[in-house]
């Protein structure tokens, strides 16, 4: 049987092992976010592994800035494992790997630079079909009124014709009308 206080222990544990999870996912979280930060920027130096690490831990004690005392340290240490941790990752992949390694991290570097200028490229156009679609029903309209004048304004010249065709008519048959009453 476990005593009541054997209880409480783990549940601290496992509470302390939550928040040390959360803190880790946060310290990533920054550090994901200073790399999508610098593929924005369009450095054109590929970090490695460790460099972004370091941006993420200098990042997350200012995070903890309102957090009590001794989460403060705690996340620090943490970050500092991780850093380490990754220092010596990518330092031994380095080792094992040598410049297949570093290619790979370009090759990977570039790629996301590539899918990042694709996605600007993508967004551009959005942006800008989404501004012709704005303007386009305003143009549409323009261009249906101006059809409908010019088709009232065709209708009005051919009415004027008509017009005139008829005076031209009934001036030449007053005319004829008064010259016969003048020969009689």
């Amino acid at each position: 049987m476990t005593e009541p206080n054997d209880r409480l222990d783990s549940q601290e544990i496992k509470a302390e092992g939550e928040t040390r999870t959360a803190r880790i996912f946060r310290i990533i979280q920054s550090a994901t976010a200073a790399v999508m930060t610098e593929l924005k920027a369009g450095t054109d130096q590929s970090p490695t592994l460790s460099q972004t690490t370091s941006t993420a831990s200098q990042s997350a004690p200012s995070e903890t800035a309102n957090a009590p005392f001794w989460t403060t340290g705690t996340q620090t240490q943490i970050a500092k494992q991780i850093k380490s941790l990754l220092l010596n990752l990518d330092a031994k992949l380095t080792d094992r790997y040598g410049d297949a390694y570093q290619a790979r991290l370009r090759n990977q570097y570039a790629n996301a630079q590539q899918r990042l200028g694709q996605f600007r490229t993508w967004y551009t156009k959005s942006r800008a079909n989404a501004a012709t679609i704005q303007v386009a029903p305003l143009q549409q309209k323009q261009a249906e009124i101006e059809l409908k004048v010019a088709d009232q304004g065709t209708l009005v010249a051919r009415k004027e014709q008509q017009i005139r065709q008829q005076i031209k008519q009934r001036l030449s048959a007053a005319i004829r009308t008064v010259q016969q009453s003048d020969k009689t």
